[in-house]
């Protein structure tokens, strides 16, 4: 059992450094990615120098639709929120991506075709059983989709650029491009699915349709769709951080603007989780494996003390049965011993008894040779007597 105990002993020891060394590695992680974050302010103007020909101003926007303004929370405690929270089962499909494609010249559709295009949304949303009130909320939100869209085209330099369906076929309603569109939708108060189609290429990594498109699992992935959310808002609406929003030295409309602050806070962001992950794994490994080494000690010691038990008991019938066994042998030996002695005794006394007999038989046959010799003699010598005084 002293091996045993020594075993868990080592076990908890070896436990206790593994987490000392995942703290001095929390420490160090955090030292080395705190270099990467930037506090800069955010620069909402830009004077160029006089021997400059760059334009820069923000386009002035002019009787625009009425929207709401929820930027400050959609890109500060809530922006955290809605990059990760759950998106609907029909994000990502292809029937989707082949309305939405067919959304971005729905404008110049009669109405009879945007009944059409609603009735496959709808269906494509709900399911053929969707009630009046959702296909109403698609008709309201397709008619707020129509007049941002001839805003952003007639009174911004934003306009609307149509997606390059043979480079990104697959990109409408996808996974990046709806939340972008959450983005949007949440700060300015519009279906997410609508909101998202007001920039077809928002939620791409670059300029339009000559970016990438990065999946939301990469840190660059992720500033790419806030960093396209914030900057459209900003040039699009005149709200919001703009694409700096995370600050940054450059004007705020600038596309080049809050890239290396905003990729840094999402890796930043990331190695936290990661090590917050590895943290609660570590943990969780911690708590399992001593469980676990006090799970196999009880069910070691429980086995030895069976084991004992059983050797013990396994022992001590051994040694009576030896011990019944012996006296048995022991008994019947003695038994045997004692027949041989009375056989022997008996076979003695019955040679001493044939012996005396063979001796008295003997004797008394001698005896009686002698008599007949002596009588024979006796009357050979009378005769002989009787014959010589005949003379």
């Amino acid at each position: 059992m002293e091996g045993v105990f020594n075993g868990i002993s080592n076990a908890k020891q070896n436990v206790q450094n593994g987490q000392n060394l995942i703290n001095e590695f929390k420490k160090e992680a955090a030292g080395v990615a705190s270099g990467y974050t930037l506090d800069m302010p955010v620069v909402e103007s830009f004077v160029p120098r006089d021997n400059t020909a760059v334009s820069i101003d923000v386009a002035q926007v002019n009787d625009l639709p009425s929207f709401e303004d929820n930027t400050a929370e959609v890109f500060g405690d809530r922006m955290h929120e809605i990059i990760e929270r759950p998106v609907p089962e029909f994000v990502g499909s292809s029937e989707l991506n082949s309305i939405l494609e067919e959304m971005q010249s729905i404008d110049e559709k009669t109405r009879e075709e945007q009944v059409a295009f609603l009735e496959s949304l709808a269906t494509e949303l709900h399911g053929d059983d969707y009630t009046a009130e959702q296909y109403q909320h698609l008709d309201e939100q397709l008619d707020k989709f129509i007049e941002f869209k001839e805003m952003l085209v007639n009174e911004t330099k934003v306009g609307y650029d149509p997606i390059d369906e043979e480079k990104f076929g697959e990109f409408l309603g996808s996974l990046e491009h709806y939340k972008f569109g959450e983005m949007v939708g949440e700060s300015i108060g519009m279906d997410p699915l609508f909101a998202s189609m007001l920039s077809p290429t928002g939620g791409l990594v670059g300029p339009g349709n000559t970016a990438l498109n990065l999946s939301i699992d990469n840190p660059v992935g992720v500033h790419g769709i806030v960093h396209d959310a914030a900057g459209f808002l900003f040039n699009g609406f005149d709200i919001g951080p703009g694409y700096a929003y995370k600050g940054d030295i450059l004007p705020t409309s600038w596309p080049i603007a809050g890239q290396v602050s905003g990729v840094a806070y999402w890796t930043w962001d990331t190695i936290k989780d990661v090590a917050s992950d590895a943290w609660e794994y570590t943990t969780d490994f911690i708590d399992n494996t001593w469980d676990t080494i006090q799970d196999v000690a009880m069910d070691a010691w429980d086995t030895t003390s069976n084991a004992l038990e059983t050797a013990w008991d396994y022992a001590t019938n051994t040694v009576s049965n030896t011990i019944d066994a012996a006296q048995d042998f022991a008994s019947d030996k003695v038994e045997e011993i004692g027949n041989a002695v009375d056989a022997i005794q008996e076979d003695i006394s019955n040679a001493w008894n044939s012996t005396q007999d063979y001796i008295s038989n003997t004797w008394d046959s001698v005896q009686d040779t002698a008599n007949d010799a002596k009588d024979s003699l006796q009357d050979f010598a009378e005769d002989t007597w009787e014959f010589i005084s005949g003379f």
